[in-house]
């Protein structure tokens, strides 16, 4: 099964790559981390690119983070 793979370009983009590219790319944490917001001074929410297409049927990738 090709869930399809991503990673985000020097712009933030999402471009399709396979599965070694995604690799290489995702073990690189500072890659991945697109959001970090503080809630209250004890809560923390940080948000990651996954770079896994979900979209189990037809239509554009659903890119989820």
């Amino acid at each position: 099964m090709d869930f399809g793979y991503w990673i985000l370009d020097e712009n933030n983009q999402p471009q399709r790559v396979d599965v070694q590219t995604w690799g290489e790319w995702f073990g690189t944490i500072g890659n991945r981390s697109i959001g970090y917001t503080q809630i209250t001074s004890e809560l923390y929410v940080s948000t990651v690119f996954l770079g896994i297409d979900h979209q189990f049927g037809d239509g554009p990738p659903l890119l989820s983070v």
